[in-house]
Formats: C-alpha cells, structure tokens, sequence
C-alpha cells in the first residue's frame, strides 16, 4: 500500500543517515591509511540501489528512493552526508601527500555523486575545488622537484591526479548542463586552476630549458613592472594577466 512504500522510504532514510554517520565516525577513530582506503572503497558501492548498478560505472545517487520520506529525513541525509566529506577533505585531502595517493585517490571517488544543485553547492561550500586545485598544480611540482616523472614515486601520485581530473571533469559538466539553475555558479574556479595548472608546467619548462639551453632563456618581467589598473578588481585583472604572460613566455621558449 501507499503507507506502507512510505514507511519503507522513511526507515531508508534513516538507516542511510546514520550508516553515513557511522562512517565518518569511523574514519575519524582509524590511524592506518590502508583501512581508511578499504572502508571508503566500501561506501560508494553500498550507496547504489543494487549490484548491477554498482557495477554499470554510474554515479551514486546518496539519495536514491527517498523523494517521499519528508523534509526533515531528506535534510537529516544530507546532513550527514555533508559531515562525512567534510570530515574527509579535512583528514585526508587537504594534506594528499601525507594521507598517500591510494587513499586520497578513494576519498576523490567518494565525490563522484550524481549531483543536483543541493549537493553541488554543498560540496562546493566544503572547498572542493581547492582540493583539486592543490592536487592537480602539486603534482606538477612534485615531477619536477624529483627530477624524474618515471620514477616510482611520481608514478604512484599520477593516480591521484588522474582521479582529481575525473572529478574536476565531473563538475565541469554538472556545471554546464545545470547552467540555467546554477545561475550563482561558475566556470572560474575550473579556469583558475587550469591556469595555475598552465603556470606550473609553463615554470617547469622554464626551469628546463635554462639548465639546458641557458642562452635561450628569455627572463620574465617582475610584478613591479606590470601595468596595475588600481583598486581590488584592477589588481585581481593584473595578477591573472601575469600569469598568462608568464605562461605563454616559458611555452613559448619550449
């Protein structure tokens, strides 16, 4: 009966708010990296509604069949859901090189949602494009601080930025499919990072192509030099502008 499907889809909500409480209460008693790992493997599967949804490489809807178990249980779902990865980009995230690449790449998968504008915003408000922006440009730096992209160090973190870009990806897309309900949302962050993305391979290169053809090396022009427009918006325009020139100067030279 109708009562009945109701009453099953309020004793899912409620099940699912605290499971999702449960694990985040988990995490955040675990020290082995190793079992965190396993544990949010674990999650994304348990939020589809059956195996074979599991299994098709589709997003997980976190509120899948609960349309009519009430405002409050809904909110309470959410909620939850909010905590565990706000406990997850503060524990793990938000220091990728410590928590290791296998680890930060399953709290990355954790992300991968069948979004609505909710749950976009929400992981928005917790930093998540921060979270990829600091794995992304890092990796970058890492390459070139060992001087080897080959090596097994590097290799290894390469699976954390695959894993970053899928996600970025992911968002990317939500953004522009949603384009008509996100109306505060925007494209800048994704382009800022690219940016930054462009600005580190574009010093890597620099870098390179000094120690190996120093005669090339076409200096660029220091801050002080730059034209400033005056006020907030004219400094925010000029710090972007350098890095553009920065970027197309050191591509320019590879």
């Amino acid at each position: 009966s109708l009562e009945q499907a109701i009453l099953a889809q309020r004793r899912r909500a409620r099940l699912r708010a605290h499971g999702l409480r449960v694990m985040r209460i988990l995490l955040e008693g675990v020290s082995l990296g190793s079992v965190k790992r396993e544990m949010l493997a674990s999650l994304v599967p348990a939020l589809h509604p059956d195996d074979a949804s599991a299994l098709s490489g589709g997003a997980a809807d976190f509120m899948f069949g609960l349309s009519t178990c009430g405002r409050q249980l809904v909110g309470e779902v959410h909620d939850s859901m909010k905590f565990l990865l706000q406990s997850i980009i503060s524990d793990i995230l938000s220091e990728p090189d410590t928590s290791g690449s296998h680890l930060v790449q399953a709290a990355l998968h954790v992300f991968s949602l069948k979004y609505n504008a909710a749950s976009f915003s929400m992981v928005v408000r917790l930093g998540i494009w921060g979270v990829l922006e600091r794995i992304l440009v890092s990796q970058i730096r890492r390459n070139e601080s060992e001087k080897s992209a080959a090596s097994a160090v590097a290799l290894e973190f390469k699976g954390s930025q695959t894993s970053a870009w899928a996600l970025l990806d992911l968002l990317s897309t939500f953004v522009i499919s949603e384009s008509k309900s996100l109306r505060s949302a925007s494209l800048e962050p994704v382009f800022t990072i690219l940016l930054k993305q462009l600005d580190a391979i574009a010093r890597t290169l620099q870098a390179r192509r000094r120690e190996e053809r120093p005669e090339l090396f076409v200096p660029v022009l220091p801050q002080e030099a730059l034209i400033e427009t005056g006020g907030a918006i004219g400094d925010q325009m000029s710090r972007r502008t350098a890095m553009k020139v920065e970027s197309v100067t050191a591509f320019g030279l590879e």
